[in-house]
Formats: structure tokens, sequence, C-alpha cells
């Protein structure tokens, strides 16, 4: 997986789940285990998902439980960023 095919990726589950879903830590897991494999594959992150990782690992610090969710706020700046570089 590339950075640019990862951002694909990720736009389809926002575009399937919606802007208001939840994204529990689970699921910020399996996004940091995608971003792994576009890091793995290109042998680097481009700066877009590098930010992006860096987000994640911050809302991942703030959940105390494995089904707690993110905060709403930051679930909804994370869609309007992902899908704008998409349609980019």
């Amino acid at each position: 997986m590339t950075n640019g095919e990862f951002r694909t990726w990720l736009a389809g589950f926002f575009e399937l789940s919606g802007a208001d879903a939840p994204l529990t830590r689970h699921q910020l897991y399996i996004i940091g285990n995608h971003l792994n494999l576009a890091e793995a594959v290109e042998g680097a992150l481009d700066p877009f998902n590098t930010d992006l990782r860096e987000s994640i690992q911050v809302q991942i610090g703030l959940l105390s439980g494995p089904d707690e969710s993110a905060d709403p706020e930051f679930v909804a700046n994370i869609f309007a960023k992902v899908m704008a570089k998409a349609a980019a």
C-alpha cells in the first residue's frame, strides 16, 4: 500500500461510515497498521500521513479502554482533512 493508496482506503472507510461515526481505539490501531504498510512499501510516510500518524498516536494515548471512542472533534477534523486530500 502506497501513501496515496492509504488515503484512498481511509477516504473509502469514512465514506462508508460517515463523519459522525466514532473511531474506537481498535479502529485507530487498524488505521495505524495501514500507515505502517504504506511506510514499509514506500520507505517513508509523506508529510500528510506522518501528521496523521502522530495525531492518531496522541488519540490512542488519551483513550483508556479498547472500546472507548476518540474525541468526535478529532474524528471530524481527520474526516475533513482526508476527504479534502482525496478529492485533490
